[in-house]
């Protein structure tokens, strides 16, 4: 049927107020650049410049980049995104805004679909809602947009399949659901709001209606393992850190639910590293949300047949959607904290239900008590305009912190701090920078709040290095290694500062080491090349930079120094060709210096 010219009008009003907010709330993006591990992820990701990465990120998911889990859809969108528009930052940002978009214009679908009455008021609370700026502005989160892209088609697809009955769109449905866990395995948790939605709708259960249930779940239990392993094996969550008894992580779980709630709720402050919580077993007070949830839960129960239906319902959903990040599992991103925003970008949209539908029966009884001209269209105008305004002004402050890693530390750090994860990626920007002084500050303030943090020392130990601070290098490097003895860097980097210390023996054993922990660095196998030049041993050092030179064929500082091997052994033929290849590559200072010395 043919829509109603005024209902498309109205259809047309809410696409475009939607996309009008979405769009001005992320403008700062426009020019935002990478944070955090957007470069390991995407732009340094070498599928991404290889023409044949298409089918590598699906069959070889783990070749050349080990920091990505297994979900090659997402991986996928960078590598077409690469492909058509190369390394564009603004177009990347926009990429994950307009996915934003579809997300709030498919829940408004989805929800029209179920004819819920506000369904457009949350899908503009769900937009604009600035808890998601941390989800669409750091360009590794595009996992999120893209899934609830994949999360929202699988609903309506359910939605329809439940209407029709028919087969074409149920195992469309299942496709979508793929697609959604291999977006981002959190989706793991969707087949339960299948449940979720019969009980609403009370309808009755039949064998058959079970049974088409069981391929969703059979993916999951497949799915989900994967990500487990990945967790322990590939992000490192299984020392210490994460050591918590099952007592300790049923407490932090009580917990977790009730901060996003607040911050659902009431968006200030938000943190890209939020305080990590005690969790102590001898304080009282945790054990207060997970008794809070029993009795809520319980007088819910107890009030299923009359008003407590929809809540409990809804209130379990936001349980399952949340489940994967209660902290049952090891997460390498709980040594920072227990919570972060990018963790709640699915479970946000039962609450924002919640939130509006609860706002809608309010305003309904507002109005009914109020004189004639203030009728309910007129309070529902106000307060959505105020909200709205206030959320999109809110949303586009918490995005300006995105622009830059600098900004975001520095931001990180006002709200928390002993954001020690801040204070570290404020050094690494002065580091790159040259400002190494304040570099030396920064890691040493993420020591002071972390002292197991292994990277902190070891850039620590770079900074003591420029300054040519040898011995405090020294010590550094010594620390990160009794941490993490099976990190070569640590062992190649402290070699560079014993050599400077002249103590030859020990830093040669170090680059020995580091070559055995990792026989493919090309940049060890220089070092290690250098200090045998230094040491006058030509021959052993031109063996190195050979090695250097194979596994890094752009290297042209190993070209240099193998030049200046074959300079000190008088084969002055060969150290021009390495010097020759070098200017090749941008470094001509020596073949100059040969040529003036007419040796080339």
């Amino acid at each position: 049927m043919p829509l109603k010219g005024s209902y498309r009008s109205e259809v047309a009003l809410g696409i475009m107020l939607l996309t009008f907010a979405t769009i001005v709330s992320y403008s700062p993006l426009n020019d935002a650049q990478a944070i955090f591990d957007d470069i390991t992820l995407f732009l340094n990701d070498p599928m991404m410049t290889n023409p044949e990465g298409w089918w590598r990120i699906w069959l070889r998911p783990l070749e050349n980049n080990n920091a990505w889990p297994y979900l090659p859809i997402t991986r996928s969108t960078f590598w077409i995104e690469q492909q058509l528009f190369g390394f564009n930052l603004s177009v990347t940002h926009w990429i994950n805004v307009i996915l934003h978009l579809a997300t709030a214009l498919l829940l408004w679908i989805v929800l029209q679909q179920l004819s819920f009455k506000s369904a457009w008021f949350v899908a503009m609370f769900f937009a604009l809602h600035p808890i998601h700026v941390q989800s669409v502005a750091w360009i590794a989160e595009r996992k999120n947009v893209v899934s609830g892209v994949f999360f929202m088609l699988t609903l309506w697809g359910y939605a329809s399949f439940e209407k029709t009955g028919k087969k074409g769109i149920y195992f469309l449905t299942l496709g979508l659901y793929l697609g959604a866990l291999l977006s981002k395995t959190a989706t793991i948790m969707l087949p339960f709001l299948f449940i979720f939605y019969r009980l609403w709708r009370r309808s009755s259960w039949q064998k058959a209606e079970l049974g088409a249930l069981l391929p969703f779940f059979l993916l999951a239990l497949f799915i989900g393992p994967l990500r487990v392993w990945y967790e322990l094996v590939y992000s490192g969550a299984t020392d210490d850190l994460y050591g918590r008894s099952f007592l300790e992580r049923l407490l932090i779980a009580g917990k977790i639910p009730f901060f996003y709630l607040s911050k659902i709720t009431l968006p200030f402050p938000l943190m890209f590293h939020y305080p990590k919580w005690s969790d102590e077993l001898d304080q009282a007070f945790l054990y207060i949300p997970l008794l809070s949830i029993v009795i809520v839960l319980g007088i819910l129960c107890h009030k299923y047949r009359s008003w407590g239906r929809p809540l409990i319902l809804g209130l379990m959903a936001y349980g399952v959607l949340l489940f994967p990040v209660l902290g049952f599992f090891n997460n390498a991103w709980t040594q920072f904290s227990y919570v972060a925003d990018h963790w709640v970008y699915l479970p946000s949209i039962i609450v924002s239900i919640l939130l509006v539908s609860g706002a809608h029966l309010g305003i309904e009884w507002i109005a009914k008590r109020s004189p004639a001209f203030l009728t309910q269209k007129t309070i529902t105008g106000v307060i959505s305009v105020v909200i709205f305004s206030t959320m999109a002004s809110l949303t586009w402050h918490q995005t300006l912190a995105y622009k830059n890693l600098e900004s975001l530390s520095k931001e990180s750090i006002a709200k928390n701090p002993a954001a020690w994860l801040a204070h570290y990626n404020l050094g690494i920007v002065y580091e790159e920078r040259g400002e190494t002084k304040l570099a030396l500050e920064k890691f040493s303030q993420a020591i002071d709040f972390s002292p197991r943090f292994t990277d902190a020392y070891e850039h620590r130990g770079l900074a003591h290095l420029k300054l040519k601070q040898y011995q405090l290098a020294t010590n550094d490097f010594s620390r990160a290694i009794q941490l993490d003895p099976k990190s070569a860097s640590f062992y190649g980097n402290r070699g560079l500062a014993l050599f400077q210390l002249k103590q030859y023996d020990e830093a040669l054993r170090d680059l020995d080491t580091a070559l055995q922990l990792d026989p493919n660095s090309a940049e060890i196998y220089n070092n290690r090349g250098v200090m045998l030049l230094d040491l006058k041993r030509f021959p052993e050092a031109i063996k190195d930079l050979n090695n250097a030179i194979e596994l890094n064929t752009g290297a042209a500082k190993a070209y240099i120094n193998r030049g200046l091997a074959f300079h000190n052994l008088l084969q002055h033929k060969a150290a021009c060709l390495d010097w020759q290849h070098a200017c090749r590559l941008g470094e001509c200072e020596y073949l100059q210096w040969a040529k003036k010395n007419e040796e080339c």
